[in-house]
């Protein structure tokens, strides 16, 4: 089993996911996760946002667990987990990470991986 390093343990809810190293493949994670992209879309449209924005073609359903993270060279302050419980989010795609929108507070969003690091809410 592959060691994860302990400043990033606190981090890695699930050692088989542990989405703060590098090595992780975002595009397989959100293919892995996602579903209900017509329930992302009545989201989306309830929080008015444009139908013609390719963030909202491509918007999921995904559940996983928001933790808050000492990321002081992040614009954001959560990060994101998948996994098949936990809270209930709608999910977007960005270059080589997605970013996580809490379905239940929309104030508390993030994304899964290290690599977004400014990300403008």
């Amino acid at each position: 089993m592959e060691s994860i390093n302990p400043a990033l343990a606190v981090y890695s809810r699930d050692p088989c996911l542990p989405c703060w190293q590098n090595n992780v493949c975002a595009e397989s994670m959100f293919d892995a996760f996602s579903y209900g992209p017509e329930r992302a879309q009545a989201w989306l449209r309830y929080r008015n946002v444009s139908e013609t924005c390719v963030g909202f073609q491509r918007a999921v359903m995904m559940n996983g667990h928001f933790e808050g993270g000492v990321l002081g060279n992040h614009t954001y302050h959560w990060k994101f987990t998948p996994g098949r419980r936990g809270d209930l989010a709608i999910v977007v795609p960005v270059a080589n990470d997605f970013v996580a929108v809490s379905r239940h507070d929309h104030n508390v969003w993030g994304c899964s991986t290290s690599r977004s690091l400014f990300l403008v809410s």
